[in-house]
């Protein structure tokens, strides 16, 4: 069973569950090549019960958190690795999520966007308290967080 802020929602498995409460950020952004940023962004919204106008707010919202509001209207090959990273971030954000799941988001990025990248996982835990999980091989993004466990062999040894 899952509990979050306050209420039991079922089981891991309930995409409804995982939609409203986990945001993900994929190393190789995922993002749909022919939608805009804005586009990109707005994907998990078109799951729930908000109106075109309550979505393009929290859109707007989003994009504006990572710093990329006055690039909502590029597509993902118009933008920057480091840009791109952070448009699939404020899709991770835009359903308000209160854990960011976050696979390697630093691996694809040369050095200042991966620093920015992660600034700004770091600012969505310790100003906006979400829990932020990230899964990394690099010994500088993992010096960003509060608190490390290390996996062998699918086994934590510390």
């Amino acid at each position: 069973m899952c509990w979050c802020r306050g209420s039991t929602w079922g089981t891991w498995g309930n995409r409804t569950w995982q939609n409203q409460y986990v945001g993900f950020v994929f190393q190789s952004f995922n993002l749909i090549p022919v939608l805009t940023a804005a586009e990109n962004v707005e994907l998990p919204l078109l799951l729930t019960r908000l109106s075109r106008s309550e979505r393009r707010t929290q859109v707007g919202a989003a994009l504006d958190l990572v710093g990329l509001g006055d690039r909502s209207h590029h597509r993902p090959d118009q933008l920057s690795g480091g840009q791109q990273q952070r448009v699939a971030i404020a899709r991770a954000l835009v359903t308000d999520p209160v854990l960011v799941v976050a696979d390697e988001p630093t691996g694809n990025l040369d050095a200042k966007s991966a620093t920015d990248v992660l600034e700004i996982l770091r600012s969505l835990s310790q100003v906006s308290g979400r829990t932020v999980i990230m899964v990394t091989h690099d010994p500088k993004a993992a010096a960003y967080a509060t608190r490390s466990l290390h996996l062998e062999k699918g086994e934590i040894v510390a």
